[in-house]
């Protein structure tokens, strides 16, 4: 079976079922109407019809049950409730169209003449049924279809019923669609009304050849019926003209059964309407029917089902539901069953014998929880500044968490509608919704919320409340900023902890120089410049430490003037600015004694040498 969305309301008809924000029949609607306003039967604002201004609901309901009181006065009569209702999946909506076209004027007389109740369809010019045994003088030529069966549709024909379970026993061994059972149907409806309009008896096979089709199936039904008459052949077909006709046909065997879709229909078990034989809980009592005793249920007096207690599973689950005390009754309350017993699992069902058992539901309230002791107050700052734990706050359900004040909840309240202004998708309102109470019941929202907390939160939670919420808090003057760290920053600290510990204290003195704080104030350098410059002498410094040098005084004059000659124009300039800027710092910092850099030069572009003029050379 196709796996359905989770159950919750319908945004526009209000009604419960397996839906996504809208049900399938108000998703139609939302195209075809696309007017909102208030409706003039229930006054509630959804998308009404363009003709009269009512909703998909009120025009349902006044097809269902005419409200004859409100089509004669609309605007004059009292709002009508709203019945709300369950969409159970396999049956299909109710009508909902408009009382009347686009185009037309509102004629409530002409609305009321038409939803008043129906006459009971059945024309007596139609087959009128003759006295039961009286012999026929002549047999009429009748021409059926299914204009014929439509105006006989409630009459009341003998062995209809039984013909009836017939059809639909044969379409379930034949696997055969809605339609065709349908069709069968009218047909044996109009052969009933000519037995019955020839005196009743056994319905010879020559009728059947007045009907336009599905005459070999009808004379299947029959035959098991016990209403075809002799001789037992089937009937001819119909000859039209300039054609042969068909040789008769003998009736299909028995197809083997394939795989459709579960209907709606009550569990044959435990009685609760769903979808398919047996409910789920039903089912696991089936096949574990080893387990439990058979026979008559003492409370219910069902005969012959599977017994835990001497109980039925529909008996075991109503007192489970309810309490010990209803076990002395004689009835039991129906209920839904699959796919809509997501509450009542087959865990529930068996009772515990334990005097003074109720369940979870049935017990006394918990104490009302107590306000946070840890809520932060305006004004009040913090003394060391610690980092918050959050993570086994956050694996708490919200019932467990600290109660909530009035100001909190007015607070969530204003942030949800501002996620519903501004259109948020479904994941990051549940998100922040949760994420902001858990905040809210810990630490309150009378003060700033520092920024730390969420980004901890969000760490350890599994839905992720993201940065919507800190904008949303900053907005609104509640929230603390987290300082923020220069990436060029982190990229310092970790190449200079890649070195030995005394070429990374010269690497630090030569950054805080840099950065103004040396013995001779200047203004600072910027993060990616100095960034620029470390990026610059990696490949210096890497074969540096990898020869063995311990500290930067080992670095002489030489050392620095090839490594300056073993590269060229930008590169070569590049290297010797920062090594200057370097060994300067270090020098001014009294960190090094003579420094290697003086007096080397470096051109920014290696020319060739200007040639020689070939009559100096000959001289």
């Amino acid at each position: 079976m196709t796996a359905l969305p989770r159950p919750r309301q319908c945004l526009e008809c209000l009604n419960w079922g397996f839906n996504y924000n809208c049900c399938d029949t108000c998703r139609r609607w939302r195209q075809k109407q696309p007017t909102e306003g208030a409706c003039r039967r229930c006054g509630r604002v959804a998308r009404v019809s363009t003709a009269e201004g009512v909703c998909r609901p009120c025009l349902q309901a006044v097809r269902s049950e005419p409200d004859i009181e409100w089509l004669e006065d609309p605007d004059g009569c009292r709002p009508r409730d709203l019945q709300l209702s369950l969409i159970f999946p396999g049956l299909g909506p109710g009508e909902a169209h408009p009382l009347r076209r686009t185009f037309d004027t509102w004629a409530p007389d002409r609305v009321v003449q038409r939803l008043r109740v129906k006459e009971k369809r059945d024309d007596p010019a139609i087959c009128p049924p003759s006295v039961p045994g009286q012999m026929l003088l002549f047999r009429p030529t009748r021409v059926l279809d299914r204009a014929t069966a439509a105006r006989i549709k409630d009459r009341d024909l003998q062995h209809w019923d039984t013909v009836k379970t017939i059809i639909t026993q044969r379409a379930a061994e034949l696997g055969q669609n809605p339609s065709s059972t349908r069709e069968v149907g009218w047909c044996t409806r109009l052969i009933l009304a000519v037995r019955e309009a020839d005196g009743g008896g056994l319905i010879p096979v020559r009728e059947l050849n007045a009907l336009p089709n599905r005459r070999a199936p009808l004379a299947d039904v029959l035959h098991r019926a016990g209403l075809l008459g002799p001789p037992s052949a089937w009937p001819e077909p119909v000859a039209s003209k300039g054609r042969r006709p068909r040789p008769a046909r003998e009736p299909k065997a028995a197809l083997p059964r394939t795989w459709r879709k579960p209907q709606p229909r009550s569990c044959g078990h435990c009685q609760a309407w769903g979808l398919g034989s047996y409910c789920s809980g039903c089912r696991g009592w089936r096949d574990r029917a080893e387990e439990f005793e058979s026979g008559d249920c003492t409370r219910c007096k069902r005969e012959d089902v599977l017994l835990n207690g001497g109980m039925c599973r529909g008996c075991c689950l109503d007192v489970s539901l309810n309490g010990l005390e209803t076990r002395d009754q004689s009835w039991r309350q129906l209920m839904l069953g699959s796919p809509f017993n997501f509450n009542t699992t087959v865990r529930h069902v068996y009772i515990r014998q334990d005097i003074g058992y109720h369940p979870p539901w049935k017990r006394r309230p918990e104490p009302p929880r107590a306000v946070s002791e840890h809520r932060l107050a305006p004004g009040q700052e913090t003394l060391f500044p610690l980092s918050r734990d959050w993570s086994k706050i956050a694996s708490l359900p919200l019932a467990a968490l600290p109660r909530l004040t009035a100001s909190d909840d007015a607070f969530i309240d204003g942030f949800l509608e501002e996620t519903h202004r501004q259109q948020w998708g479904e994941h990051p309102r549940v998100a922040g919704v949760r994420a902001l109470r858990v905040l809210a019941s810990w630490l309150g929202t009378d003060a700033q919320i520092p920024e730390e907390d969420i980004q901890s939160l969000a760490a350890v939670v599994h839905v992720k409340p993201g940065p919507r919420l800190a904008q949303f808090l900053a907005s609104c003057g509640k929230l603390i900023p987290a300082p923020r760290q220069d990436p060029c920053l982190a990229w310092v600290e970790a190449f200079i902890s890649q070195h030995t510990r005394q070429v990374a204290d010269e690497l630090r003195i030569w950054v805080k120089v840099l950065r103004g704080g040396g013995r001779w104030e200047h203004p600072a350098t910027a993060w990616p410049t100095i960034r620029r410059y470390m990026t610059y002498l990696r490949p210096v410094l890497a074969g540096w430490q990898a020869s063995g040098v311990s500290t930067l005084r080992e670095i002489s004059r030489d050392e620095m003037r090839a490594v300056l000659r073993a590269r060229q124009g930008r590169a070569a300039e590049a290297v010797h600015v920062a090594a200057r800027s370097l060994f300067r710092a270090l020098k001014q910092e009294r960190a090094i004694f003579t420094d290697p850099t003086r007096g080397l030069t470096v051109a920014a572009v290696a020319k060739t040498p200007r040639s020689i003029p070939s009559d100096h050379l000959r001289g």
